[in-house]
């Protein structure tokens, strides 16, 4: 709000310079007593949750979401200096990359950290990068017996199957695809797993925008989560052990958030080829309900039985 005119915006208020339906809505909150900083953002808040549930039901591009943009474009010069605001644009082609943790990279599913990826992946050339036998389900996956050059592991686990629900890639997948996934979203030849930043830049080769879900003063990152599910966007939880030196990544299929607390949900996920569920609350997972499966040979305890980091990222059509 540093860019707020508090008198520019309540002139044009009185003035009739606002959009009438927007001038509407500011009135009632400042009838019910909110000063005229919290009646605008409350106003803001009320249109962007209208457009949620219209898009929801019929996509971007519906009339009632353009009538609201084109009131927040005639809105936003009476109330906020424009120029100040140019910090928060968005780069063309943003894509978000969070923070790496401490050790090692931000990559997901290294070697042997979990019973689902101690296979030494093959180093180039490698005998299944052009296999095209046997096909499955991308769904189906439950663990990764190929000799590719590139392995992406639990990465190319979430992101086939997300990318059959958008309609990127068929729904059955062979050894080769396995391949190609797993060097599209940057996998290191000879290396498993992936990075935030090829993951994304791989949804934005398809024309898909990368989000990560974050909690603000008016909704969670589940809340957020949740209504870009709900709209037909793929979601992908991210997991990081509490020291930051394990990650691991899964297909959203269904958030439900707690009806007593909006920051904690329920999360079923697709992991490994069965449904699993794990509580997400401010930032943080506990209790996923196959952490043991991933225990590797002689480990009593995976960091995915415990509790750590949980990142929501979403991708929706740009």
């Amino acid at each position: 709000m540093t860019a707020y005119d508090e008198p520019m915006f309540l002139s044009a208020l009185n003035n009739n310079q606002l959009p009438s339906e927007f001038a509407q809505r500011v009135q009632s909150f400042l009838a019910a007593s909110f000063p005229p900083s919290q009646a605008l953002l409350f106003t803001f808040r009320s249109f962007v949750t209208e457009m949620d549930s219209v898009i929801a039901q019929s996509g971007n591009g519906a009339p009632r979401v353009m009538q609201i943009l084109q009131m927040f474009s005639q809105v936003f010069p009476w109330a906020f200096h424009i120029e100040q605001l140019d910090w928060l644009a968005p780069q063309p082609g943003k894509t978000f990359s969070p923070p790496p943790p401490p050790n090692p990279v931000d990559a997901e599913d290294l070697h042997g950290e979990d019973a689902f990826c101690l296979e030494t992946t093959a180093l180039k050339p490698a005998p299944d990068d052009n296999n095209t036998n046997a096909p499955i389900r991308w769904d189906s996956i439950n663990t990764v017996a190929w000799k590719t050059t590139y392995n992406a592991s639990c990465v190319g686990q979430a992101v086939g199957p997300c990318s059959v629900k958008l309609g990127i890639l068929p729904a059955n997948m062979t050894c080769k695809d396995w391949n190609d996934l797993s060097k599209a979203v940057g996998t290191k030849a000879g290396g498993s797993g992936a990075v935030q930043s090829g993951i994304s830049a791989y949804y934005n080769s398809k024309g898909y925008s990368c989000t990560r879900a974050w909690s603000g003063p008016f909704e969670s990152a589940v809340q957020e989560a949740k209504k870009a599910l709900d709209r037909g966007c793929d979601v992908e939880i991210s997991y990081r052990s509490s020291d930051g030196k394990q990650g691991h990544r899964e297909m959203v299929t269904a958030i439900a958030v707690d009806a007593n607390n909006s920051s904690k949900a329920t999360v079923t996920t697709l992991s490994w080829g069965q449904q699993a569920t794990v509580t997400v609350e401010s930032g943080s997972y506990s209790g996923k309900s196959d952490g043991n499966r991933y225990r590797a040979p002689g480990q009593n305890k995976s960091y995915l039985e415990g509790t750590g980091t949980a990142y929501l990222y979403y991708y929706c059509k740009k």
